[in-house]
């Protein structure tokens, strides 16, 4: 079945109902966004959703597959906390590894913990938490989760090469798979906000 839905999502926190305190109606149109991005999700039904996110391991010049069992973590802001826990789909995480790893990629697979069972459980980061608290994280029949960490350090046209590894894989696994970029579109947008202004994010969201 493939790649059913696929898109990219912010990751700050006041995204989260839950961890937006003052700023909870300042972040509404994001939180409307992420709602949107969920309820077309459902519509597909996905099995597994792989999710890359910049926030996870950091591997110098080598991408990450995330093998372990589960994954979960927790968020706090402001007093308030949100947790998740999800388990991994390592058939589909390990088909990804082995596929990449034929086509010459710096890759490596990543457990934690134990080989396997409960204790085999990697920290989730916010990247992955707050797009997946969205995506299912509160749901009683979850999807499961591959988690992959791409590498700031190598050439783009690895990662793109890994991105058509990761979709003929999930085409071949006969499942519904969907995919999701993790990514807040630049921070630089404002002088006055936390990170200032930078050209480079007004030259992304291609603003005029």
């Amino acid at each position: 079945m493939g790649i059913v839905y696929a898109c990219i999502a912010p990751h700050g926190s006041e995204a989260v109902p839950e961890l937006a305190g003052d700023n909870f109606d300042a972040f509404g149109e994001t939180r409307r966004g992420m709602e949107y991005l969920a309820k077309q999700m459902r519509r597909h039904c996905p099995d597994t959703i792989v999710i890359a996110t910049p926030h996870g391991l950091r591997l110098d010049h080598t991408i990450g597959v995330v093998t372990s069992e589960y994954s979960e973590g927790s968020l706090e802001e402001k007093g308030k906390v949100i947790k998740a826990r999800f388990k991994c789909n390592r058939q589909l995480a390990w088909k990804i590894l082995e596929r990449a790893r034929r086509a010459w990629l710096p890759i490596v697979g990543a457990n934690y913990g134990t080989d396997k069972g409960a204790a085999s459980c990697m920290q989730m980061d916010w990247g992955t938490l707050i797009p997946l608290w969205f995506f299912g994280a509160r749901e009683k029949n979850k999807p499961r989760i591959v988690i992959v960490t791409p590498s700031r350090e190598i050439p783009l046209t690895q990662l793109v090469e890994f991105g058509k590894i990761i979709a003929e894989v999930a085409e071949s696994f006969q499942r519904k798979v969907a995919f999701v970029a993790s990514a807040d579109q630049g921070h630089a947008h404002d002088k006055k906000g936390p990170y200032g202004f930078h050209p480079a994010s007004k030259e992304y969201m291609g603003w005029s």
